[in-house]
């Protein structure tokens, strides 16, 4: 019988010690974690969020851990001691576990707030780059114009140019036709490149809110899965920690564990 209870007590020692490690590795975990500290930095709240609702679920392994361990322990009877709550540490594990779940019970709406701060900022970015996409478009039609006006103009001066390239085969018949009709009204041309800019401006159109929708809807994609995530975890820790704290607080109070 002084074996086994030798042996139960061992077991007990190590399930404690094995409770307080998985309760410390993690608070030190998140503490390294958040440096540098920036607490008014938005951006490193997001980033810093998730990453302490997944250490949540840890430190309730050690508190399970530590209590099954002292409940090992206490079925010995010459290891029944009382002691004033203040001195249990099963009793600061409880208020550990307490504060715990008033801290994710934070965590959850504030960052929520900050991914519809994150998700505005998204697509706002996106509106700034498809803007300067349609800046850049502008300015490259702008160009090509003069260019392909350039170069009607030297067709137009070496008629001689033109004929060969017809004979050559380099240019079809409908292109002859319409340089044929610039040099009898110059003024086409001006019609021409203007029709043939829009063309290619609608098409670059199609194409920018094409991208813009993509963009838009991968980043919609995105925060909602990050925000669903963490979110639903946190709540789940919050209300985990609120009970495991609120009914172990009150059977420690009462003797009942």
């Amino acid at each position: 019988m002084n074996e086994l209870s030798h042996k139960s007590t061992t077991v007990a020692t190590i399930l404690r010690v094995i409770g307080i490690v998985f309760v410390l590795i993690p608070i030190i975990n998140c503490l390294a974690l958040a440096m540098p500290y920036d607490w008014g930095s938005r951006q490193w709240q997001l980033n810093l969020i998730p990453q302490l609702v997944d250490q949540g679920p840890i430190p309730l392994l050690g508190i399970a851990f530590f209590f099954t361990g002292s409940w090992m322990a206490r079925l010995n009877v010459s290891t029944l001691l009382e002691r004033r709550l203040i001195f249990d540490l099963r009793f600061w594990l409880l208020i550990l576990a307490a504060v715990l779940g008033v801290f994710f019970l934070v965590l959850v709406p504030l960052h929520l707030s900050n991914v519809q701060y994150e998700r505005s900022d998204a697509l706002q970015q996106i509106e700034t780059e498809m803007q300067q996409a349609q800046s850049q478009l502008d300015v490259q039609l702008q160009m090509q114009i003069e260019q392909q006006r350039g170069r009607i103009n030297t067709l137009l001066a070496n008629p001689a140019q033109v004929e060969a390239a017809i004979a050559q085969g380099q240019m079809d018949p409908e292109n002859a036709a319409l340089l044929e009709q610039f040099k009898q009204d110059p003024k086409k041309i001006d019609a021409f490149l203007k029709q043939e800019a829009e063309r290619v401006r609608n098409q670059a159109k199609q194409e920018i809110e094409k991208r813009r929708s993509d963009a838009e809807a991968r980043a919609k994609v995105r925060v909602s899965q990050a925000s669903l995530r963490t979110s639903v975890n946190g709540i789940v820790l919050a209300l985990t920690y609120a009970i495991v704290g609120a009914w172990g607080l009150r059977a420690l109070i009462n003797h009942q564990m």
